[in-house]
Order: structure tokens, then sequence, then C-alpha cells
């Protein structure tokens, strides 16, 4: 019979499996780390570079409300902390709404120049960090720990 860490007697993660809960933690510390240092070169908050990215990804301006419930999902905050995080935004100019209808949000130029030079600061260092990693590993990476995240967030969601 086999064991996993979602079947383990115990519920623990089985020993020897390679991947826990502190390991997951460290490297998600060492990562965030690195993030923050080139984030406070740029005056930024971890809170609002995940908001920053989460509309520049789109490139298209976003309703505030669902922008707040993503920031929410993502940072595990409450509705008011989010909406913190876009009026911060909003007061340092790199986001505005649009003209005719304001309920929508949009970066402004600033803040996509912004969003660009972050990005540009923390890609050699991600490089870096992944360059002789396999990509099967990776990719076994990115699914398990994505559906880590997944029961982690369902789990949240039930209590």
């Amino acid at each position: 019979m086999s064991t996993d860490a979602t079947r383990s007697p115990g519920g623990g993660v089985p020993a020897g499996s390679g991947l826990n809960p502190q390991i997951i933690g460290q490297a998600e510390n060492a990562l965030r780390a690195l993030l923050e240092r080139t984030l406070a070169s740029a005056g930024l908050a971890y809170r609002h570079w995940v908001a920053l990215s989460l509309m520049a990804g789109s490139g298209m301006p976003v309703d505030e409300s669902e922008l707040a419930a993503r920031i929410e999902g993502v940072l595990k905050a409450d509705e008011a902390a989010a909406r913190g995080v876009i009026a911060d935004l909003r007061t340092a100019d790199v986001v505005q709404p649009v003209p005719d209808n304001r309920s929508l949000i949009r970066l402004t130029d600033a803040g996509r120049a912004l969003h660009r030079d972050v990005r540009e600061a923390i890609g050699p260092i991600v490089s870096g960090l992944f360059r002789d990693i396999p990509a099967d590993d990776l990719r076994t990476a990115g699914r398990v720990l994505t559906l880590v995240t997944d029961r982690a967030d369902e789990a949240l969601a039930g209590s």
C-alpha cells in the first residue's frame, strides 16, 4: 500500500517525501525577501506589487470591486485591506479611474513603467534561481504547489 501526503497516518506529510510545509515556507520566505528588496528600491510594498501585477496582467481597465476581491484572494486579506491597497495606488498616481466609467480603474503611464521596471529588475534574479533545474522538475513542482495552494484555499474558505 502506498502512502501519499493526503492519506498518511496521522494526517502529516510522510517521512522522506522530500516536500513538507517547512520546505515550502522556507522557499517562499527566501523568494519573498528577494522580491521585497527589489520592491523597496522602487518604493513599493508587496501588497502593492500584487495589485499592480493583477492589473498589468490583463492590460485592460479592471472593475475596482473585482480587483479588490482578487487582492483579497491572493493576499488572504479582508476587503478593507484590499481597498486600502487600491487607495494607496491611487494616491501614488499609479492607478486612476476610467473617466467614462468610474467603477473601472487602469494603470497610469507611471504605473505601467513602474511594473515594467520591477519586472526587469527581478527577471535576472528569478532566472538565476531556476537556471539549472530541469523543466520536468519545474512542471512537477508547479503542479504540486498549485494543488497544495488550492487545498489550502478550500480549507480557508471552509473555516
